[in-house]
């Protein structure tokens, strides 16, 4: 669901992962929040759908798995985390 042009909230599925929201803008890709690693190719995807390429920064709101846990597939990409 787009909120504006550039921010946009993707839905999670259950308990599975909760909701992301997105910022695409010039100075690059944010996100808050960012489920289990097998979910990150599903996000990315809709990411990419929306305009947006690489994750460059991901806000954590929760240590528990549901907003933190994708740090295990971003992190090798060169994503910046900070929680």
């Amino acid at each position: 669901m787009s909120v504006t042009d550039q921010l946009h909230v993707l839905f999670g599925i259950g308990e599975v992962a909760g909701n992301i929201a997105a910022s695409i803008g010039e100075d690059g890709l944010l996100i808050v929040d960012d489920p289990s690693p097998s979910m990150a190719p599903l996000y990315k995807d809709s990411i990419q759908a929306l305009g947006g390429n690489d994750i460059d920064f991901v806000i954590n709101t929760l240590w528990h798995f549901d907003h933190a846990d994708g740090d295990k597939a971003l992190g090798p990409e060169d994503t910046w985390s900070v929680a």
